[in-house]
């Protein structure tokens, strides 16, 4: 079933974080379901690549999905599988070096300036469509416990198998998330609303600005 739009976060206010020119900047925080959705407003003043990522999996973080839309809630790129980083790696951000693997997410995209919306979901809470207001795949607030892990949620969902050939238990994943956007002028956590039309009002209201700091109960935003 489709899940419309519904975040963590209570309302579209951030402190403030204006970048003149292109900068990095680093978010990590935790999912309280597994159909959670982080939205994210960026800012691109000139042509340029931008590179996104996840580092959360070697942590024992669940597996990200990240979707990149337009100003106009189009989507411009889906990476459910890290397809861009073929097999992990490192990138350094704000001065700090970053591992990655292969059920983390990246690309790494030429964009055009403009507004930009980044959503962060688990696998497989995929996009309903190319639209952002259609919303995402999943609606079950714990739908990896199909998968069979002690938690009930947060599950691994990568079959393994022992030397017999007998199928494991799926491992107990968590909830953490960690997010790098490199070469953005601006990039901020958004509460979006759950009704689209709502989704999108606030999203363009809330473009322009970027997190320094937010409080511990909430996704926190780290700088150099």
């Amino acid at each position: 079933m489709k899940k419309k739009l519904g975040f963590l976060l209570l309302s579209c206010s951030w402190a403030l974080a204006n970048s003149a020119v292109a900068s990095d900047f680093d978010f990590k925080g935790n999912f309280q379901h597994d159909n959670d959705v982080m939205s994210f407003n960026l800012t691109i003043n000139s042509p340029d690549n931008l590179t996104v990522f996840t580092s959360s999996s070697l942590q024992g973080g669940f597996d990200t999905v990240l979707t990149l839309w337009d100003s106009n809630g189009n989507q411009v790129f889906e990476d459910a599988d890290g397809s861009s980083s073929g097999l992990g790696g490192s990138l350094s951000s704000n001065g700090t070096v970053y591992n990655y693997s292969e059920n983390d997410s990246f690309f790494s995209l030429f964009l055009n300036p403009g507004h930009y919306l980044a959503t962060l979901t688990q696998y497989d809470n995929l996009s309903a469509s190319d639209k952002l207001t259609d919303g995402f795949f999943r609606n079950d607030p714990n739908f990896t416990a199909a998968f069979g892990c002690s938690n009930g949620v947060f599950c691994d969902g990568i079959q393994r198998f022992d030397n017999h050939g007998n199928l494991l238990a799926s491992q107990n994943l968590t909830s953490e998330w960690s997010l790098h956007f490199l070469n953005a002028e601006n990039a901020a956590v958004s509460s979006v609303p759950e009704a689209p039309g709502e989704l999108l009002m606030a999203t363009g209201l809330c473009l322009l600005f970027a997190v320094r700091k937010y409080q511990a109960t909430k996704p926190t935003a780290l700088f150099a």
